[in-house]
């Protein structure tokens, strides 16, 4: 059983929301049982980012009118895939890129309004663009690599595995992407048939990773090549290979080292955040990663030696708890979702519900969530509980009726104005930076009904930031004397 989905989003960052969702349930025949489809009103502390509303091409107005709140949609959702799961004991929850994107917006959703988004492993994750990666990878000869060039940048071409380039290649569409959820759900189960058809590869067993090593040998020098996709080059193979070291796995993680970047920096790897950058977590319910024993490598033997006399390297050949702590982050919760973990999501879900009956009662919330933290002497623990009250006092400000203004500021100032709370502040663009950007995109539309859609996020844009004194420099409608 398979639930193909997607969303279109406020911004490409987690602090942003799901505007748009479709959902469609099919048998493994991909016929349809059921769809499930809504637009989504915008959050109070939502701005979307102006590159998102000129890709969706959604309309601010329309999904406050037509819109449901978000703490409905993700009781709607939830519903929609808890029945699937019931009725079929394990469900394949499919998208296309979505392990990368759409996956974490749907467990952001769910876990901020209190819900498990896991099902106890009986939702499986499926990425429809591994699945094209892994035919293009084991069948080059046969697949279509030349339709795939971008050529929209001759010194520097590349192979495009956008769902419209593979999807015009296979004859699933004539047309431009048109970013609208239900589409492109459709979209990709045309993909996934045309695929299957083509190269007699099944989507429902294909297993995106496959490791031909043993992570419980000691053969320490065993070199891992993978193949992967190589700059197009005229008479050259579209496969390269890269190369890794395999050092330890946990569950369903698997930790190695890209050896090629290593040899890039080799002179720096004694230092831990240069190391850092060459290691990976593969982790089996999300990456796709196929690698097998290789003699033949360009990897200088004098490398593998320092590697693996590095303390670090050491460290974590012993026991992968020390890459994960090598690698947390100071990041804001909604980055990090899984940090929550298990235990207070049904109490976030108690005080939301009891919040949204009795708006009265948010003092008394917080000085249980307090409470509760103190007398807890786990530090671990008492961080999820300062996680949850974050996740708290969010569902408060976007849907109290009448929140602390300080409360806001609090969110609204590292969020918009100075950055903080983003996970890479050199992507930050300021509300100011977006703004003009819109204005010049209204600006040079051809037509009128090209830029419709735009003038409510406008609007948006110059109420959001005058409320909460946000600098905009709004060009004066004031004619010159």
């Amino acid at each position: 059983m398979f639930i193909f989905y997607d969303f279109e989003t406020s911004s490409k960052e987690l602090l942003g929301q799901i505007l748009s969702y479709a959902f469609i349930q099919t048998d493994e025949n991909y016929n349809e049982i059921q769809r499930l489809t809504g637009l989504v009103k915008l959050n109070r502390t939502q701005l979307p980012d102006v590159g998102a509303i000129l890709t969706n091409k959604l309309n601010i107005d329309q999904l406050n009118k037509e819109g449901d709140t978000e703490y409905n949609t993700a009781h709607k959702i939830y519903s929609f895939l808890e029945q699937a799961v019931t009725q079929n004991k394990q469900c394949y929850l499919c998208g296309f890129n979505s392990n990368s994107f759409d996956l974490n917006f749907l467990r952001n959703l769910l876990i901020r309004h209190g819900i498990n988004p896991y099902f106890k492993g009986q939702l499986k994750n499926k990425d429809i663009l591994h699945y094209a990666q892994d035919i293009a990878i084991t069948q080059p000869d046969n697949f279509p690599w030349h339709s795939l060039i971008n050529n929209d940048d001759p010194d520097s071409p590349f192979y495009s595995f956008k769902l419209e380039k593979l999807a015009t290649t296979f004859n699933c569409t004539n047309n431009a992407q048109s970013h609208d959820a239900i589409e492109d759900v459709e979209l990709s189960i045309s993909l996934i048939k045309a695929l299957e058809k083509t190269f007699k590869s099944s989507f429902k067993h294909f297993n995106p990773i496959h490791i031909q090593h043993n992570p419980l040998s000691q053969e320490t020098l065993s070199i891992l090549a993978q193949p992967t996709r190589a700059i197009p080059e005229k008479g050259k193979t579209p496969i390269t290979h890269t190369h890794w070291l395999y050092l330890n796995k946990v569950g369903k993680q698997h930790i190695l080292l890209n050896l090629d970047q290593a040899m890039e920096h080799k002179e720096r790897l004694s230092e831990q955040e240069t190391l850092l950058n060459c290691l990976r977590s593969m982790n089996e319910n999300k990456h796709y990663f196929k690698a097998a024993p290789c003699s033949d490598h360009p990897i200088d033997p004098a490398l593998i030696d320092t590697l693996l006399q590095n303390p670090y390297v050491q460290s974590i050949k012993k026991s992968p708890k020390t890459y994960y702590d090598m690698i947390k982050k100071d990041w804001d919760i909604e980055y990090q979702i899984h940090e929550m973990g298990f235990d207070l999501i049904p109490k976030l879900k108690t005080e939301i519900d009891k919040l949204k009956h009795n708006p009265e009662s948010y003092t008394a919330i917080i000085k249980d969530f307090l409470n509760g933290r103190k007398n807890t002497p786990n530090k671990a623990i008492q961080q999820t509980f300062n996680y949850c009250m974050q996740l708290f006092n969010r569902y408060y400000l976007n849907q109290h009726p009448n929140p602390d203004k300080r409360h806001m500021t609090r969110y609204i100032e590292p969020r918009y104005i100075t950055g903080e709370l983003l996970r890479d502040w050199n992507n930050f663009q300021p509300p100011s930076l977006q703004y003009e950007t819109l204005l010049d995109t209204i600006k040079q539309a051809k037509a009128p009904n090209e830029s419709a859609h735009l003038l409510p996020l406008k609007a948006l844009y110059e109420t959001f930031c005058k409320t909460h004194n946000i600098p905009l420099n709004i060009p004066s409608t004031t004619p010159p004397k």
